[in-house]
């Protein structure tokens, strides 16, 4: 690593010429106190992405790569990272603060166990306009493995060394392999959450995290705990939760497709936990245990889904 740049700027890029300008733009604008590097990571784009990309060669280092998902774009930029610390910015994603910067860096610059910080967060809309506030929680292993909450959001900052040694992103997850590093980080350190609203994320339908709700999106939450929970070594009553708690998120997505089992994952969710889950919601619960007539019945009312997708 070069001593000299202290923070690697990630952008993996697909198909995002609509707000890819806007970002990089974020980028130079929130960067002035800093010594930094920009890794964008040009994911097989077949729109006008890489030509914009281009008009920005002399201050940005451009990869292009055959089409192969997120993680392995995140991954191909973490291998030529110089920044002792790394931030992740999705293309969509404008930066929001240069304050982030500033307090992430005397955070971990003052306490070594510390290996990633988070701030509170902004949802805005397609126009950038912010619709809704994220106040984070505090960590712990009971909120972020125990719970399935993924507390790291926009605008989470890490150590590079550690995110090299635990092998970057799993490009076997298509949708979670964000939430899968950093439980895979939160084994060599802590998480400390600065309170202030320091980045933001953009909700709009093309949005992976919105449009791809379904089966395959479930599948991968149990999966990936059942995974993490099989590799490292965990409290047993968090093992637990994490587990109840996986196929319970999971079942969530029957809201949004028949193909997922809402009913049979609840209960299994509630046998692995033996008791009521925390966190959850009592409409949500009766919704799954009545699946798949609560699904029609909702379809039919044409009613509000029952909480809004965000990243995790």
């Amino acid at each position: 690593m070069d001593r000299n740049i202290e923070f690697t700027i990630i952008t993996p890029v697909y198909n995002c010429e609509r707000y890819i300008v806007e970002t990089i733009e974020s980028v130079f604008k929130f960067t002035n106190l800093i010594n930094f590097e920009y890794i964008v990571v040009n994911d097989g784009s077949t729109d006008g992405t890489l030509g914009l990309l281009n008009r920005y060669k002399d201050k940005i280092k451009v990869i292009s790569q055959t089409n192969m998902g997120e993680a392995k774009a995140v991954n191909s930029a973490l291998e030529i990272a110089q920044g002792e610390y790394c931030l992740i910015i999705s293309a969509d994603d404008p930066l929001y603060s240069e304050n982030l910067f500033t307090l992430a860096k005397q955070i971990l610059d003052n306490d070594r166990e510390v290996v990633a910080v988070y701030p509170n967060w902004l949802v805005i809309n397609d126009v950038g306009k912010v619709v809704s506030e994220v106040d984070v929680a505090d960590y712990s292993e009971s909120l972020l493995i125990g719970q399935f909450k993924c507390l790291p959001g926009p605008g989470t900052i890490f150590r590079t060394e550690i995110a090299l040694s635990v092998g970057g992103r799993n490009s076997k997850y298509r949708f979670v392999s964000d939430y899968e590093f950093w439980l895979k980080l939160s084994q060599h350190g802590r998480f400390v959450r600065i309170p202030k609203y320091l980045a933001q994320w953009r909700s709009h339908q093309d949005s992976t995290s919105i449009k791809n709700k379904g089966y395959l999106m479930a599948k991968e939450r149990i999966s990936l705990m059942e995974n993490f929970t099989d590799e490292y070594r965990l409290n047993r009553e968090i093992t637990k939760s994490a587990l109840a708690h996986a196929y319970y998120h999971a079942a969530i997505l029957s809201y949004f497709s028949l193909e997922v089992p809402g009913q049979l994952w609840m209960l299994k969710a509630l046998r692995i936990n033996r008791g009521w889950l925390k966190g959850s919601q009592p409409k949500v619960v009766l919704y799954l245990l009545l699946f798949p007539w609560s699904y029609y019945v909702t379809q039919f009312l044409r009613k509000t889904p029952l909480k809004k997708s965000l990243p995790n």
